[in-house]
């Protein structure tokens, strides 16, 4: 399991880790890769996403349905690096609403 501690606290990883227990010892399927979404470089070029529409939109569509954290972002590795390859609307939402981490998967299904 990877864990990206990078801005998410003792407590808030303390919580995780029990929570991905918990569902492990009741046979539920859990993601093993969690990483802060300001950790990783988009692939594309996002100044639509810049926007200020943009942001008020999705800013609005998380706080309306709340953010779905089912819903994995594709990432690629280079080095110690990672960068998104599906899934920048779901990686800046994350960040617009604060959520400190999301499960992602490398490279493609």
């Amino acid at each position: 399991m990877v864990i990206d501690t990078t801005i998410s606290s003792v407590e808030e990883i303390s919580t995780l880790i029990f929570q991905l227990f918990t569902e492990f010892s009741n046979n539920v399927a859990i993601n093993k890769f969690w990483v802060a979404p300001t950790s990783i470089y988009p692939t594309e070029h996002i100044r639509q996403l810049a926007r200020d529409e943009a942001k008020k939109k999705i800013k609005q569509s998380v706080s309306e349905i709340s953010y779905d954290n089912s819903t994995l972002v594709e990432t690629v590795k280079l080095g110690t690096d990672l960068f998104i390859w599906d899934g920048h609307k779901r990686a800046s939402a994350a960040i617009l609403n604060k959520i400190r981490l999301f499960h992602c998967y490398f490279g493609k299904r």
